[in-house]
């Protein structure tokens, strides 16, 4: 699995009621990160992932990657966008590598390790059904949310509806060389 996505589903499938996941229509946040390379590209692995992933930058100054691992014998990719607003930086991939909506969560990238977190659903959910956020919820629980505007991120990134992120079950993806 990519590095994003593996890391968005794996805690999607460990913290959520129900296996549910938060989606977008496009990548989230306001403008794109401009990256370092050597920041970025290497091996990263993670506790929960069966193979390191190897991540190349596409576009430093989009912040687009490039993910690529080993899935049952066939070598696999996805491409991964960061993009910022304020001073929370975001990552998205598609689903499935393909399709209209993107897997996403909050991404903080320190020396030599990567955080993600990922939207709590519940949350999610209510601020959708209340007309805060833009979006529609699947007869099977999961979210889909529209285009989010600069006062959508901000409800997102703020706690005045609360924390709406599992804060406490971060990934976190640890380099094991450049």
């Amino acid at each position: 699995m990519s590095l994003f996505k593996g890391a968005l589903i794996a805690v999607s499938v460990l913290s959520f009621v129900g296996c549910n996941s938060v989606y977008c229509t496009k990548p989230v946040g306001e403008k794109a990160v401009s990256i370092e390379p050597g920041e970025w590209e290497g091996t990263w692995i993670n506790s929960s992932m069966d193979n390191p992933v190897s991540i190349k930058v596409i576009d430093a100054k989009k912040g687009i990657l490039k993910a690529m691992w080993i899935e049952n014998a066939e070598l696999e990719s996805c491409e991964a966008y960061l993009l910022e607003s304020g001073e929370w930086m975001f990552g998205s991939t598609r689903e499935d590598g393909k399709g209209n909506r993107f897997i996403w969560g909050r991404i903080k990238k320190d020396e030599g390790q990567i955080l993600v977190w990922v939207p709590a659903v519940s949350k999610i959910s209510d601020l959708v059904k209340a007309g805060t956020l833009p979006g529609t919820i699947e007869d099977d629980g999961n979210v889909t949310l529209g285009a989010l505007t600069a006062e959508h991120l901000r409800v997102i990134m703020s706690e005045d509806k609360g924390v709406l992120f599992e804060w406490t079950k971060p990934v976190v993806l640890i380099r094991l060389s450049k």
